[in-house]
This record gives C-alpha cells, structure tokens and sequence, in this order.
C-alpha cells in the first residue's frame, strides 16, 4: 500500500534512524514545494481519479530521482491496485508524488524515495509463493510447521534496503509434500529449558506502531474496546508531537535509537512493553 504518515516515519527511522520529528518536518517541505500531496494522514487509500494521473506521476519521480528510471519503465499502468477506492478514502489520502519535479536536497531526496518507491510498486508485479503449514498431533499436543519457497519475487524487487525474509522466518524454507492424515512416526522427543526475556526496548517507530494500537497492551477488555473504536493514541499529525514532548517533560530520553527513562510519577519503565499493560 502507499505511504501513510505514521508508516513513512516507522521506514524511516528503522532504515536511517531518522526521528519521526525530522521525517515529518521533511515530508511538509516536500508537500510544500508540490513534489508530495499532503502529509498528515493515516489513510492509505487513493482516490480513483488519482489512477488516472498515474503516467504523468511515474514520469515525475524520474525527474527527481533518475535512478528510478529502469523501475518506472517496468512499472504496469495498465494494472489497477486496490489502493485506488473511493469508498476507502478518508478525509485525506495517502501520501504520493504529485508528479511535479523539484529541487530536492539529500534528506528530501531519501524520504521521497520511500514515498516513490511504495507508488511504484503500485504497478509492479504481484509477489508469488507457495506456503505449507504442516501440524503433527503427538498425543495431546499439536506440534506446526511451516515453510515457504518464493517463487516471483515481484514488486519486492524495489526494496532492496528491507528485510526481505518474512517476519516468522519461513521464507524459502520447504517442507515435505505430505497429504493430510499421513501417519509419520516418532523418532524421538527432546526437552530445552531456557527462561523468558523481557520484550526489547521501544524505538520511535514501535512506540509509534505501538500507539496506533494501544488497545492491543491493555488488559481491561471494556477499555480496550474503546481504544480499539478509537484507533489508538493521537492521529497522524500529533503522534509524533505527543512523543517529543514526553522527551521534553523527562518522561522518557531516547539512547541510540531506544526509549528509556523512570515515569518520575511512578515506578514503571515507558521502555518495557511487558509493564504497560497493568498500568494503562
């Protein structure tokens, strides 16, 4: 999907630690020198008619960044993304190009080229693969595996700079061709004892997802409803407001790139997602 404010800040500061502070300072110069439309927002829809502009937007990334002249020329504007509804589109729409060129420095250059790279692969290829989940019932325990071969890596082939491996690590990773109801043998059981840790540390961007959806840290299931209706902690355009001045109240300091600091109300850490739950 494209960019929305709040997704624009979390890829910024994982791939170069960028404050949310300073990406949305740069993305509203970009708005305002017309190479972007318009910042704040959380909807990551686009109108319908912006499908219509798709050719003359392409055209103007590569004005800017020449570099991305062989992806646009593979990019489809034949093939219509999901992104492109009307009935999904809120008070405003998500952050793209406009199409118009500029002169941008390299900050403005690197948070444009997240933005343009997400509208690109609007009309990339999709990204194929097969997935197998294979579960084992061992008396009364149920034992899963899963794995994954890529077979088209498709509009993939743009983000280079990411993590391409899938989250649960499963990404070429074959299993068995097996049928349902195969009986397999036991060959044998092994126990590991090991202890827990603690949840890592926020950073801005997982404080940031974090507020989006706080109702999923909270216990009390009448409140968390609310803040689920709610969609979370502030909107797009005050989330990372919210976040500096718990710096500049001494609620919390950022150390490379992790939040750490006492609430001096109280006796929990802001930094330990595990506390957040009975304190909320």
């Amino acid at each position: 999907m494209p960019h929305t404010l709040p997704s624009l800040q979390i890829e910024a500061s994982k791939l170069y630690n960028m404050s949310l502070s300073d990406t949305l300072a740069i993305v509203q110069k970009l708005y305002e020198g017309g190479v972007v439309t318009y910042p704040r927002s959380d909807c990551p829809y686009l109108p319908e008619s912006k499908y219509l502009d798709a050719s003359e937007t392409l055209k103007g990334i590569v004005g800017i960044l020449s570099d991305l002249e062989l992806a646009v020329k593979n990019a489809d504007t034949q093939k219509r993304h999901s992104a492109f509804n009307d009935g999904k589109v809120a008070e405003h729409f998500a952050v793209i190009p406009t199409g118009k060129i500029g002169k941008l420095n390299d900050e403005q250059k690197v948070i444009y080229r997240l933005v343009a790279l997400r509208y690109i692969a609007l009309f990339w290829p999709e990204y194929e693969y097969n997935e197998a989940v294979i579960e084992v019932n061992l008396g009364e325990e149920k034992f899963t595996a899963r794995g994954k071969v890529e077979l088209k890596k498709g509009w993939k082939e743009l983000f280079s700079e990411e993590k391409t491996a899938d989250e649960d690590g499963t990404a070429n990773n074959p299993l068995p061709d097996v049928r349902g109801g195969t009986r397999v043998e036991n060959q044998g059981i092994s126990i590991t004892e090991g202890k827990t840790t603690p949840p890592d540390c926020f950073t801005e961007a997982t404080l940031l997802a974090a507020m989006s959806n706080i109702h999923k840290y909270v216990r009390d299931e009448q409140i968390r409803k609310i803040l689920k209706e709610n969609e979370g902690i502030g909107t797009a355009a005050t989330q990372a407001e919210i976040i500096s001045k718990t710096y500049a109240r001494g609620y919390a300091e950022k150390k490379e790139n992790k939040l750490s600091q006492l609430i001096k109300a109280g006796s929990w850490h802001i930094s330990c997602r595990s506390c957040l739950p009975s304190r909320i």
